[in-house]
């Protein structure tokens, strides 16, 4: 979760423009949020119906499905730094929004 954490944020702040930064963090806390509060919801009916050790286990293959499937789409693979830069555009971002 904190691998993931920095690396959203790092994401976040290099890919979007600075305007709509804070909106896009709003919604995906929303949907951190409400998708752990979905999960936590079901693990427990979940959990009853499937032993644990298995439960863990699909969960686990579940995971490393979802980001081999995220590293096979190469926009994702080849993100950079800083698009608008190396498209020859700058981001001005003001000196206020710095402290």
């Amino acid at each position: 979760m904190a691998f993931w954490s920095v690396m959203w944020s790092t994401s976040v702040q290099t890919q979007v423009a600075p305007d709509v930064v804070n909106r896009v963090n709003a919604y995906q806390v929303a949907g951190s949020v409400a998708g752990m509060a979905v999960g936590q919801a079901l693990a427990g009916p979940v959990a009853t119906l499937v032993e644990p050790r298995a439960f863990m286990l699909v969960s686990a293959v579940v995971t490393a499905g979802v980001v081999a499937a995220l590293l096979l789409i190469k926009p994702v693979r080849r993100l950079g730094r800083d698009p608008l830069e190396a498209a020859g555009q700058s981001i001005s971002v003001p000196a206020s929004s710095l402290t």
